[in-house]
């Protein structure tokens, strides 16, 4: 879908994750999740369903659809799957391939307590409104970095997620979605 795709040079962890969209009330939301004080990194970080690549998972979409399952309790065949962004690289080492699909309103989760500490659901049209974004800047070897963070419900999203998150803004049509009624 977009058109800075980054090639690994097998040193990431590959992993994927899931961008949950729905729609209730004639609105696009998505689902985040925020992180438990549990798991191993990004404790209480929101994010998005998803994971590392297990070396038995035969593709990143069931990578995605696995760990969506494992987190929320969203089995597969519920999703409708749209398609993939661009890869995010971070900092720590992965690299992220998000896939995008939509689930029938309402669902009812079955969160795992371990992992997933909280689910929000945001509407789709915040990721337009100016006044819950901003960037953040910072120098990493010598060099100024602008880096993304959204706002939502004063919960900040940054790193990975806010990128994904920006990413997919960018190939979403403003209007479109204004005007579309689900």
């Amino acid at each position: 879908m977009g058109s800075h795709a980054v090639v690994d040079n097998g040193t990431l962890k590959v992993s994927a994750v899931m961008i949950v969209l729905f729609c209730n009330s004639g609105e696009y939301r998505m689902v985040l999740n925020r992180r438990s004080h549990m798991v191993g990194r990004h404790k209480g970080e929101i994010a998005f369903p998803g994971g590392v690549k297990d070396p038995t998972d035969p593709s990143l979409l069931f990578t995605a659809l696995r760990e969506t399952n494992e987190e929320m309790g969203i089995e597969p065949s519920s999703l409708k799957v749209l398609g993939s962004l661009d890869n995010v690289v971070t900092s720590t080492g992965y690299i992220i391939t998000p896939f995008v699909g939509i689930i029938k309103y309402p669902y009812a989760y079955s969160v795992n307590r371990m992992e997933v500490e909280e689910v929000l659901e945001v509407p789709l049209l915040d990721l337009f409104r100016k006044e819950l974004q901003r960037d953040e800047v910072h120098i990493r070897d010598g060099e100024v970095v602008k880096s993304p963070i959204y706002s939502f419900d004063g919960r900040l999203v940054y790193g990975a997620t806010a990128r994904i998150l920006q990413d997919f803004a960018a190939l979403l049509d403003k209007v479109t979605w204004e005007e579309s009624s689900c």
